[in-house]
């Protein structure tokens, strides 16, 4: 949780819109686990806009957003036990 609060924070506290670009693209590009983020980040995004269409937003929607995004983290730097011979 603390990567992901860190790494908001970091992209929160660009002035420039197109420098927080590249660095939610570098976040996204140096990811471990690309292809689970990307499938996390594609659901999520569809069911905000599903939210949004429907105007049915609420405060506590980010905290889905966050809530998914630190599993993804967590799985993706989990430390895996090496098999022993």
């Amino acid at each position: 949780m603390q990567r992901m609060a860190g790494a908001v924070r970091f992209s929160e506290q660009m002035t420039e819109p197109a420098l927080a670009h590249v660095a939610l693209a570098q976040y996204i590009t140096d990811h471990p686990e690309q292809p689970l983020l990307a499938f996390v980040l594609d659901l999520s995004n569809t069911w905000l806009r599903d939210l949004a269409r429907r105007h049915a937003e609420t405060e506590s929607d980010r905290f889905f957003m966050m809530a998914s995004i630190n599993l993804v983290n967590c799985i993706a730097h989990a430390d895996v036990p090496t098999p022993r011979a």
